[in-house]
């Protein structure tokens, strides 16, 4: 029965462990050609954008526009150019956005991302369903930027809602695995009472 109650207690931990590091698909998209696509963590309605993705923008100011331009996020916090016009920490962004029928995906502080070209593009609410997506030079000087009414986050389904990506499920298979096996070897290493016979 222990055995038992020790498997059960390991599943229900690494099925935690699982829903702890799962990991959504998202697209936020916009008229004229705004798109961002990637992936995000979290237990909703707030969800911390992932790492990387892809970013769509037309020309804007002296920015030349870009399409399906690989991102990286960047992280609060993160040390910026010297003399930026951009702000990092608690005044800056927080690299959330925000799932709901007909909620704005993003909040006033925003998202920053960092484009494969240099550029950085700053996206975030200004109230009343409206978005600004500001894009600033390698240097962190601002070069163009427009209002956008963005629609809500989708992961092709109307919402965003977590579902564990495959390399987690993965990880939860083999520890449960791994787990069972180790139950299994210790109950066959165990020394069993000897058989006394009596007349």
């Amino acid at each position: 029965m222990k055995k038992v109650f020790a498997l059960l207690f390991a599943a229900a931990v690494a099925l935690g462990m699982a829903q702890a590091a799962s990991a959504t698909p998202f697209t936020i998209n916009g008229a004229p050609g705004f798109t961002i696509s990637g992936t995000a963590t979290g237990a909703g309605p707030s969800y911390l954008i992932g790492g990387s993705g892809t970013f769509s923008l037309p020309a804007v100011g002296t920015f030349g526009g870009v399409s399906g331009e690989a991102f990286t996020v960047v992280a609060t916090g993160t040390s910026l150019p010297a003399g930026s016009n951009l702000k990092s920490g608690a005044t800056g962004f927080d690299d959330k956005i925000y799932s709901g029928v007909g909620a704005d995906p993003f909040d006033a502080k925003g998202v920053l991302l960092k484009l494969a070209n240099g550029d950085y593009v700053l996206i975030k609410s200004i109230g009343g369903g409206l978005d600004v997506v500001d894009v600033y030079n390698s240097s962190g000087k601002f070069i163009g930027g427009e209002v956008y009414s963005l629609n809500p986050v989708t992961n092709g389904s109307g919402g965003l809602t977590n579902t564990p990506e495959p390399s987690s499920l993965l990880l939860l298979g083999t520890g449960l695995l791994a787990l069972a096996f180790f139950v299994f070897w210790k109950s066959r290493t165990q020394k069993k009472p000897d058989l006394v016979l009596t007349r």
